[in-house]
């Protein structure tokens, strides 16, 4: 019952807060889909022209290895400053959940600044294991981080469909397990194998403590985001049956209205990760 009583607690004050998550996640939404998509994007067309390559898909990856190596290294390049693009973004918005969990004012500049800070400090054994928990382990395991850039990384189909209910438990259990290991890296500047350890340690007994604040968070922006759309579909379905005359302008006001609350998912699905950490390395 306690723990019932907790959990509902930290969705309402984690939901209380919407309104001082919503600029850092917009600032890096807009960001990256209006200047880090497009540049990667034309980047990695101008790669593929000159490589006088039609696409990039599954079935030309090997002929780009044998026959087009310096194709390959830019493309390689191309997928390195993605991921470090979204280290950024992680880094960020868990330094921003971590300030207004707090209660202590941090200004963009700061914000950025430490950001920066924290990307002069990646190591390779780091950028590895945040290229196999990004790309494998959360996609794979059914926890999410939403990230636009990561959308452009595709797993290959083989690899999810070989994925039997087994393998996504085992990655759901290593995910979680290793969930706190980048926070302990960048909140508290542990060095790597001190915060697998420390990850490993915290969640030892805590795993459905953890799991629980999860399906609470997760399932209260689902049930409210749901609730909101069928409460904008059923009025303007109302609006077209009494009022056919306004149908148009209320359709317009739907729209916006759904664009609004899908807006709303975005942050609070994004953040809630955030939220859900620094609470746990808070009780710790």
């Amino acid at each position: 019952m306690n723990y019932l009583k907790r959990s509902l607690g930290n969705a309402w004050d984690f939901l209380k807060g919407t309104q001082a998550y919503f600029r850092d996640v917009l600032l890096m939404h807009g960001f990256i889909l209006f200047i880090c998509l497009p540049l990667l994007s034309s980047t990695t067309r101008f790669i593929l022209h000159r490589g006088a390559i039609d696409y990039l898909s599954y079935d030309n990856i090997p002929s780009i290895f044998s026959q087009h190596p310096g194709v390959l290294l830019s493309l390689i390049v191309v997928l390195m400053m993605i991921l470090l693009l979204v280290y950024f973004e992680f880094t960020f918005l868990l330094m921003s959940v971590f300030f207004i969990k707090k209660k202590e004012p941090i200004s963009l500049k700061q914000l950025l600044h430490l950001t920066i800070l924290q990307l002069k400090k990646v190591r390779p054994i780091t950028f590895l294991f945040f290229l196999a928990y990004f790309l494998l382990i959360l996609p794979i395991s059914g926890l999410s981080f939403n990230s636009d850039l990561l959308s452009k990384i595709k797993i290959p189909a083989f690899i999810i469909v070989s994925s039997f209910l087994l393998v996504y438990i085992f990655l759901g259990y290593i995910g979680i397990r290793l969930i706190f290991a980048l926070p302990e890296m960048i909140l508290r500047d542990r060095p790597f194998r001190a915060a697998i350890r420390e990850s490993w340690s915290l969640t030892k007994s805590r795993l459905l403590a953890i799991t629980g604040q999860f399906i609470v968070i997760g399932g209260t922006i689902l049930l409210l985001s749901s609730l909101g759309y069928i409460v904008v579909i059923l009025a303007q379905s109302m609006v077209e049956q009494f009022f056919p005359d306004y149908a148009l302008i209320s359709a317009v006001f739907a729209m916006t209205l759904l664009q609004g609350i899908l807006l709303f998912n975005i942050v609070m699905s994004t953040v809630g990760i955030f939220y859900i950490i620094v609470d746990f390395m808070d009780d710790e």
